[in-house]
Parts: C-alpha cells; sequence; structure tokens
C-alpha cells in the first residue's frame, strides 16, 4: 500500500482533470507531482530500518541451533523470498516432487504457493497438507515468519497456548506450534 497510494493518487488527480476539460495539463501536472513526493517520502513496511538485517541473522542462527535439521521449515512465500537472499550461498533448489519445498543447503523449506504471509485465519489450512506430507518430524511444525505489510503477522496474534517456544526478532518470529486440532471437532485429538 506504501506505493499504492501515492499512484492512485495522481490516478485521482489525472480522472479530475478530465472532467474538468481544459485544465488537463496543469493537474497532470500537480497528480505527477503528488505522487513524486509520496513515494520519496513514503517508508517501506520491508525497510532496513523496520526490519534490520541484524534481525534475520539472529533468527537464522536461531534456527540452526534449536531446529532440528530433519524438520521442515514452513514459512510464507515473502518469507521464503528472504531466505532465497540469506541462504543463497549454501544453494538453493527445489525439491523434486514436492510441491512449493526448496532446499537451502541441508535444510527443508516448505512455503505454500497461497501463502503469501501467513495469518492467524490461514496458517493451519496452509500448513496442515504439506506437514502431514512430512511425517512424524512435522507433527508440531516449526514456523518461520518475515513477511511484511500493514497485517499483523502470525508471531503477533498466535495464542501462547498454541505455541510450544516462539523467539522474536524485531518483526521476525520462528516458532514451534501445538499440533494442530482435529478439522473435525468430534474427532479423536492425541497430544
Amino acid at each position: 500500500t506504501d506505493f499504492v497510494l501515492p499512484c492512485l493518487a495522481a490516478g485521482l488527480g489525472l480522472c479530475i482533470a478530465a472532467a474538468v476539460r481544459g485544465r488537463t495539463a496543469p493537474a497532470a501536472v500537480i497528480a505527477l507531482a503528488i505522487a513524486i513526493v509520496g513515494t520519496l517520502t513514503s517508508t517501506p513496511a520491508n525497510d532496513p530500518a523496520v526490519m534490520p538485517r541484524a534481525d534475520m541473522h539472529a533468527a537464522l542462527r536461531y534456527v540452526e541451533e534449536n531446529v532440528p535439521p530433519e524438520a521442515p521449515l514452513f514459512t510464507d512465500n515473502q518469507t521464503r523470498f528472504l531466505l532465497h537472499y540469506y541462504w543463497r550461498e549454501r544453494g538453493v533448489a527445489r525439491v523434486a516432487g514436492e510441491p512449493n519445498t526448496w532446499r537451502f543447503g541441508t535444510r527443508t523449506v516448505v512455503a505454500p504457493r497461497r501463502a503469501w504471509k501467513l495469518r492467524l485465519d490461514n496458517y493451519q489450512p496452509t500448513v496442515r497438507r504439506p506437514a502431514r506430507r512430512h511425517g512424524a518430524v512435522a507433527a508440531r511444525p516449526w514456523i518461520l515468519t518475515a513477511g511484511w505489510g500493514p497485517v499483523p503477522g502470525l508471531g503477533t496474534t498466535l495464542p501462547a497456548a498454541q505455541r510450544l517456544s516462539s523467539r522474536r526478532f524485531g518483526t521476525i518470529d520462528v516458532m514451534q506450534v501445538r499440533r494442530f486440532p482435529p478439522r473435525n471437532p468430534g474427532a479423536v485429538h492425541r497430544p
């Protein structure tokens, strides 16, 4: 939204200018000036001042020290893009036969395609199926979220009762969540 609003303002200015006819050029210049000033003065949510690199390095150190190597790390697509940057020296490869799964060195990362950002309302259905594919090691999945934007991420909204462990690094969260409750409320749930 930080980048879209100035463009919308410029478009609105052009529409008004077209409606007023004869004064299109001055209105277009004013709308363009508003768009440029708005773009230059707004700070994007993924700005290094908001999400310092040191926070991501600390979060990835925590992952290496605390998440078992055989346990897949579930992320959203925003976080996967960041991992491509921070873990690129490990080598990145898609895992054949496993949809939305990448290997960063020896670490398996699963980022379901439909999850741009993991939130409280979408993380269970988004992570449940891939977690089942990875079996016992994903019974209590590890989740890394480093996404940005105006909607609060999973780390700030997930109730503490649903976490086995959780660590926050600035705006980045690494957490292990409890086994998902069954979809059918009448089904037996074993801890």
